[in-house]
């Protein structure tokens, strides 16, 4: 990981050397910050996984239910070296639903009072876990020969690291009929899995935007982002030996297939 800073530090501080020029931007602009909302129908997230649970307001019965809106937030700061060249860093937030039961197999929950204190996860159903993510990453942006960065139509590709966790709540968990345990027993889903545990993987990105200005100071926005998620390489070679979380295992696949998204924000020049 520590390759992958180097590589920030690089595109970041090394591009101005490497594209000196007279470029004296958008009407004398050439730094400028950018606060962007991710929005996304999980369609196909949906569609592949396995049925997710709710509860309906201060209820603490399951009923089946997926969420179909994922919303997230960018803040990035950029600079035109350009005409049609610039670079920039972007940190933000996401967060989604996962609907695997991600309770371990042969889970041992500690407020279980019995000898035995194992129940296997085949009993268990518990409410759709949510999961932050947090992401860092530098871009390079470009745009036709006759551009006006930070203005106009822009591409922009980018290489991003990000870190995953569960959101801790007291999720509800229920138990299928003829389950046989101490009676009275109620289960808590932070006694079964790790809500402290933070999950790595890095992202592609290619995104189309334009920027409209709507006067010298400041622009809006909009446009696509195209995204592809993976594990790092250590964490593929742990689900190869079959020591991988479930937790670990349902966040990647929920983020691979999490590939589009629509962009909306304010971008401001100075």
């Amino acid at each position: 990981m520590k390759s992958f800073f180097t590589f920030i530090a690089i595109t970041v501080i090394g591009l101005p050397s490497i594209a000196q020029s007279d470029y004296t931007g958008f009407y004398g602009k050439k730094n400028f910050i950018e606060v962007t909302s991710v929005s996304y129908i999980p369609f196909i997230p949906n569609a592949l996984s396995s049925t997710g649970y709710k509860t309906l307001g201060t209820s603490t019965s399951l009923v089946s239910g997926k969420r179909w809106f994922n919303t997230g937030f960018r803040l990035s700061a950029g600079k035109a070296f350009k005409n049609n060249l610039a670079a920039s860093i972007e940190v933000g937030i996401d967060y989604n639903k996962i609907y695997e039961n991600l309770i371990p197999y042969n889970a041992t929950d500690a407020t279980i009072n019995d000898p035995n204190g194992i129940y296997y996860y085949d009993f268990y159903r518990h409410e759709s876990v949510s999961v932050q993510h947090f992401r860092i990453m530098p871009k390079i942006e470009f745009t036709s020969f006759d551009g006006l960065l930070p203005a106009g139509l822009v591409h922009q590709v980018g290489l991003g690291y990000r870190r995953s966790k569960i959101i801790d709540k007291d999720y509800v968990v229920s138990l299928s009929t003829g389950s046989s345990v101490p009676t009275g027993y109620e289960p808590h889903l932070r006694n079964l899995i790790n809500t402290e545990q933070w999950y790595t993987g890095m992202q592609l990105l290619y995104a189309l935007k334009m920027r409209t200005p709507i006067g010298r100071s400041l622009f809006i926005s909009y446009g696509f982002r195209y995204t592809l998620d993976f594990r790092l390489p250590t964490d593929i070679l742990i689900s190869f030996i079959g020591e991988e979380s479930n937790t670990n295992r349902a966040i990647a696949k929920s983020q691979f297939r999490n590939f589009m998204s629509f962009d909306l924000g304010l971008t401001m020049p100075f």
